[in-house]
């Protein structure tokens, strides 16, 4: 009986798992920062850059939600490519005396169809 019941529980909780669709492959947007990742992203913002480009990476399986923020103060533009399993972001645009906005973008990502990612500048 035990047994049983073990089981209902282990198939009723691996209901509540979400996934995204199979067809989904990725969606971006840029200057967008969903909700729940809104202070994380800030205090990372907030961080001396180390690089000319940079991502941050949320990963929540239980909602089947991933995203990938990347973000550049160097350059003022960002394009968003697939190329097989790969994402590949070209910033462009570089900034003179770092006037001008900064590029970020937000991509929400299937992890069964996107495997990596590739930074590319001018």
């Amino acid at each position: 009986m035990r047994f049983k019941l073990l089981l209902v529980f282990l198939f009723v909780l691996s209901g509540c798992v979400s996934s995204p669709p199979e067809d989904f492959v990725f969606s971006y947007e840029r200057n967008s920062i969903e909700d729940e990742h809104l202070d994380d992203i800030q205090s990372w913002l907030q961080k001396p850059d180390q690089t000319r480009t940079r991502t941050i990476e949320f990963n929540d399986e239980t909602k089947g939600h991933h995203f990938l923020y990347a973000h550049s103060a160097v350059f003022s533009e960002v394009e968003v490519k697939q190329k097989d399993d790969a994402i590949i972001l070209m910033f462009t645009n570089k900034k003179t005396e770092h006037k001008g906005p900064d590029a970020l973008v937000k991509i929400k990502f299937n992890p069964k169809k996107i495997k990596s990612f590739v930074l590319n500048s001018e």
